[in-house]
């Protein structure tokens, strides 16, 4: 009888172990597989975050895309449903506010794309830069004169080809003083029936025959012009990161009067601005645009500056969410 309870016994606590057993991998699993999703929304919202600021910069750059007076002008307020690139089943809405300023002229454009995430919350992304009312045909012309001030001046003529007396149809090359029907040239002071022979006794036949004066007088007309140089400027600065970085991202964007270039990282930017003319100086704006938290304590975003000729100097706090941020 005892042997047989024994047995009994025994197998009622392998019954239990394989019980715990089961649970304990049953949890485990739970929650590993409750992780592994966790981690592939986590991947899909990064991703629709790096789809919905190429959207919005996408529009920022065809606003920018202006020909004329005329083309800026255009630039309003609006809205439209994008296409992504990427294949993705979201669905976007983008919408732009255009915020025009009077002295200095320029738009402050603000783009926002918003789309709905998989728990159904609205999220967005949000970029604000500055388009002046630069006329990119003027801005060529300029090119072109400041190109011809700065050192196209010694294959035309002696004041850059403007006022030749070098070239053609002037002082030295053809029919001017120096080349044909001209003083040195024929039928005048040198050539023929000209002050060449009067010296040898033919004063009197030279003028009846046509020949020129005695004495010639000739003008030389000197061009001054005064170059104007060029400059560039940087705006830089660091960019300072809290929290997780992982699949954070961070562009800064730069644009006014004059060229601009931005290169940045997850730590530091810096904005090439130029070539600028001597007598002139830069206006224009810096944003930055982030997939994170652009903390509370930057300076609002776009940072306008007006009428700057030197280097300037500008961090930056990014933040995984508020409460990472100093």
């Amino acid at each position: 009888m005892r042997s047989k309870r024994g047995k009994i016994r025994q197998v009622g606590f392998i019954l239990i172990e394989g019980l715990v057993t089961f649970m304990v991998l049953t949890v485990g699993m739970i929650s590993v597989a409750k992780f592994q999703g966790d981690i592939l929304d986590h991947n899909a919202g990064s991703k629709t975050q790096t789809e919905a600021v190429n959207l919005a910069q996408e529009k920022m750059e065809e606003l920018r895309n202006f020909a004329d007076n005329a083309g800026y002008a255009q630039i309003v307020t609006g809205a439209d449903t994008p296409q992504p690139h990427s294949g993705s089943n979201t669905t976007f809405s983008r919408a732009w506010t255009v915020t025009p300023n009077a002295d200095p002229v320029y738009d402050i454009v603000t783009v926002t794309v918003a789309w709905n995430d998989s728990s159904g919350e609205e999220q967005s992304a949000q970029l604000t830069s500055i388009i002046a009312s630069t006329n990119p045909v003027e801005s060529a012309q300029q090119l072109l004169i400041d190109g011809y001030l700065d050192g196209d001046d010694s294959g035309d003529s002696d004041s850059g080809g403007y006022q030749g007396d070098s070239d053609g149809g002037d002082d030295s090359d053809g029919g001017d003083d120096s080349d044909g029907g001209d003083d040195s040239g024929g039928g005048d002071d040198s050539g023929g029936g000209d002050d060449t022979d009067d010296v040898d006794g033919d004063d009197t036949d030279d003028i009846q025959d046509g020949g020129d004066p005695l004495t010639s007088t000739t003008t030389t007309t000197a061009t001054t012009t005064t170059t104007l140089g060029t400059y560039n400027l940087t705006i830089s600065g660091s960019i300072n990161t809290y929290g997780e970085t992982q699949n954070m991202t961070v562009t800064v964007y730069a644009s006014g009067n004059y060229g601009a270039f931005c290169a940045d990282s997850l730590s530091s930017y810096s904005c090439a601005i130029g070539p600028i003319p001597g007598n002139d100086t830069w206006t224009g704006s810096v944003s930055v645009s982030t997939n994170k938290t652009y903390c509370s304590n930057n300076p609002a975003s776009p940072i306008s500056y007006v009428g700057i000729g030197s280097n300037q100097s500008q961090s930056y706090n990014i933040g995984q969410n508020e409460q990472e941020c100093p």
